[in-house]
């Protein structure tokens, strides 16, 4: 009998850690936008947004890293060394008087999906951009993927890079 009952509770964690790693939670940074393009954007294909309105915390300067950012670019970058760096991954970093007051890192998973449903829009060959507060409106598209997941796509709205 007590091996029966070591058998479904073993199989119950198995079912129960297998069911949630498929789990995508999104990050606060991703439902703030996702809720302001739903109020401001009326399910239009394109509209702006300024993430500087839609954060929850200060901030002065946010970056915007591609996978092909090595850690010491993120270092170079940033002007100090990143404490939360893994491995590869998409990342938004937001700093306040060069400190990081927040940041996501979004990785890849098994199946070799993104798992966010931002992707920043950064021109060909550059790994990395930054912006100030003043200076944060995107412009924001819908995406769908295989009628499965939505994507946002966010461009910086001066074309000048």
């Amino acid at each position: 009998m007590f091996k029966k009952v070591n058998f479904y509770i073993i199989f119950m964690f198995v079912s129960f850690f297998l069911c949630n790693c498929s789990e995508y939670n999104k990050t606060e940074f991703e439902k703030s936008i996702e809720s302001e393009y739903l109020s401001l954007c009326n399910d239009s294909s394109v509209c702006t947004i300024d993430i500087s309105k839609i954060t929850l915390f200060k901030w002065d300067k946010m970056f915007i890293f591609k996978t092909s950012a090595s850690l010491d670019i993120i270092n170079k970058a940033l002007g100090f060394s990143y404490p939360y760096y893994i491995d590869i991954a998409h990342r938004v970093i937001f700093l306040k008087n060069n400190k990081i007051v927040y940041h996501d890192d979004y990785y890849f998973s098994i199946e070799n999906e993104l798992n966010t449903t931002i992707i920043f829009d950064l021109p060909e060959g550059v790994s990395y951009k930054s912006y100030d507060n003043n200076n944060s409106i995107f412009i924001i598209k819908k995406t769908e993927l295989d009628d499965i997941q939505s994507y946002f796509i966010l461009s910086h709205n001066e074309q000048s890079y």
